[in-house]
């Protein structure tokens, strides 16, 4: 019978690999400095970021992978604030406190430096009903430009009113407030009471009117009779001056041309790539 291990040129004697270094295998997370919208303006003074105009995060791993796609805290709600909380090198700072426009930064930031610029989005034209699949440039996205009609002071901004020609001061809601107003509303909905969406977001945003602090009682009384043109101009002001990424864009249907706006969607897909 013919050898088999002479067939195969196979040799008798086992060969010895050589074992990986594993000291070869270290690796510097990198990091980025963010600028801020809020360019630290709008934090209190004992907050980390009080005028602290940038904030340092590091690049994705698969650590934040398995963040994102935690069932358990995609079910909870607090998924995009765990990522932060992980990315963020400051560990003083609690994602809770920071304004929206920081966070939509430092998620925009993260998003270019984990998976690339290119952000692909499905859209469906309004007119013909045609879902087209659109790429958007993540780097060609720009921060709000800052509303130059409101004094800045303390962290707060003031202008006047146009009817009553009060000087009314606001301040800008970090997300535990932002979520606590959300919250509040869904009961009242649940419970089939008036939710006052309008009065209760005035009530939280109003910090004095004419120097008389907003302590509730007679000011709570008085922002219930505010005339509709000056509570709406509060809340116009307020969107218009609140520091933030602008998402909005425009899509051209490639079937009628029809040329529609929108805005790109903050939520765990948006890092999560189709390619």
């Amino acid at each position: 019978m013919r050898n088999n291990e002479d067939r195969m040129a196979v040799s008798s004697e086992t060969p010895v690999l050589e074992q990986p270094n594993v000291n070869n295998l270290n690796y510097v997370i990198p990091t980025e400095i963010v600028e801020l919208p809020s360019k630290g303006m709008f934090y209190p003074t004992d907050h980390p970021l009080h005028q602290q105009k940038t904030i340092e995060i590091k690049h994705m791993t698969a650590k934040e992978e398995d963040i994102l796609t935690s069932s358990t805290y995609i079910q909870q709600g607090v998924v995009l604030d765990y990522l932060l909380q992980s990315l963020i090198i400051d560990k003083r700072i609690d994602p809770a406190t920071l304004l929206m426009g920081d966070k939509n930064a430092i998620f925009l930031n993260a998003r270019i430096n984990g998976y690339g610029e290119e952000y692909e989005v499905e859209s469906r034209c309004q007119e013909c009903g045609t879902t087209d699949s659109i790429v958007h440039n993540l780097r060609e996205i720009k921060y709000k430009v800052f509303n130059k009609n409101v004094e800045v002071q303390d962290g707060e901004i003031s202008f006047k009113l146009p009817k009553l020609g009060h000087v009314v001061t606001v301040k800008f809601l970090n997300s535990k407030e932002e979520a606590a107003l959300q919250r509040e509303g869904d009961k009242r909905e649940k419970l089939n009471l008036p939710i006052n969406a309008t009065t209760v977001f005035l009530k939280t945003i109003i910090t004095s009117i004419n120097g008389v602090l907003n302590r509730g009682g007679a000011l709570y009384d008085f922002i219930d009779s505010l005339p509709a043109m000056d509570s709406k101009h509060i809340k116009k002001t307020y969107i218009e001056s609140q520091p933030d990424i602008d998402f909005t864009i425009e899509v051209e249907c490639k079937k009628c041309s029809t040329i529609q706006g929108g805005e790109l969607p903050i939520t765990a897909e948006f890092f999560w790539p189709n390619s």
